[in-house]
């Protein structure tokens, strides 16, 4: 159940994320999408809490690595497989935060700081750096 639940999660998180660098590039502000969300069928668990309270104020600390994310998500796609379940919302899901795991140098980059390789393939910033 834990690895569902994870892969649930991403699955929030992906797309608030997707929604956040879309929405900037359309000059809106990410605080306000995400009250807005929070008020809307997109709340999630991430919209309500680690986007709103740390992503988008540049502090990537949650505390969960982003390496155990796409191990759990590595777990998630082959439990599905076993079942003989098929969906490409696993291995995409997996393949997309491996390659933010990646473009961020590996190691114990907080889950969070994902959301800065998003920023990167859009092109645009939704959090300030910190110092």
């Amino acid at each position: 159940m834990k690895t569902l639940n994870n892969f649930i999660g991403a699955s929030g998180k992906a797309a608030a994320l997707d929604a956040l660098v879309i929405g900037c590039r359309m000059g809106l502000d990410p605080a306000t999408m995400l009250d807005v969300l929070n008020e809307s069928t997109g709340r999630n668990f991430n919209t309500q809490f680690p986007l709103r309270d740390r992503a988008v104020k540049g502090r990537f600390d949650s505390g969960y690595a982003l390496a155990l994310l796409v191990k759990d998500l590595r777990i998630a796609r082959r439990f599905a497989e076993r079942s003989n379940f098929e969906s490409p919302l696993f291995e995409l899901l997996e393949r997309e935060y491996a390659d933010a795991l990646e473009a961020l140098g590996g190691g114990s980059v907080d889950h969070l700081a994902a959301l800065r390789h998003w920023e990167q393939r859009a092109g645009v910033t939704v959090a300030p750096e910190l110092d």
